[in-house]
């Protein structure tokens, strides 16, 4: 997208005028976010590289990077340890952050978590800690750091966790 930014052509829909429906709006915001850490990047001449893709089969041509940050992602995919599998494959360091949930902490469970009655049909998963710090580990990080704290939603303060895993790239 080069950070264009995308025009609206505006229709009144049920009392709506001059605004893109919803799922409209969340793209463009998407791309917005993408065009300013492309700026971002260009100014401060980092070196790091994006990559906009399906994140469950990334190519070989990436090569191998040093950090692999998975920020409040994992739970709303379909193959979540798909995912951290193949980040696994390419990178020296692993960061993942979500949403905890202290129901399920103190033993390695993933819960699915749309129901017919719920309809939350954005979100499949809760991680415990447990979990995926014993899927990391299974994938040959043997240095793992879990630490816990508040984000700032639109809806009000969210409990999140980080796990910082270190180890070598696995070899298959």
């Amino acid at each position: 997208m080069g950070g264009a930014r995308v025009g609206w052509a505006a229709k009144v829909i049920g009392g709506l005028a001059g605004k893109p429906p919803p799922a409209c709006a969340r793209c463009e915001d998407i791309f917005a976010r993408r065009a300013r850490r492309e700026r971002i990047a260009q100014a401060n001449k980092s070196k790091a590289k994006l990559y906009y893709g399906d994140a469950c089969n990334l190519p070989d041509a990436l090569g191998s990077f040093d950090i692999a940050v998975m920020v409040a992602v994992l739970l709303h995919t379909r193959s979540p340890l798909t995912i951290i599998e193949q980040c696994a494959k390419r990178a020296k360091m692993l960061v993942i952050s979500d949403c905890l949930f202290p129901d399920i902490e103190g033993s390695p469970v993933c819960r699915l978590h749309p129901t017919r009655e719920n309809k939350s049909w954005d979100t499949w998963w809760h991680f415990s800690t447990d979990f995926l710090a014993q899927f990391i580990g299974v994938l040959g990080y043997d240095n793992c750091t879990i630490t816990r704290h508040t984000q700032m939603h639109h809806h009000g303060p969210v409990q999140f966790f980080t796990i910082v895993a270190s180890g070598a790239i696995s070899a298959e």
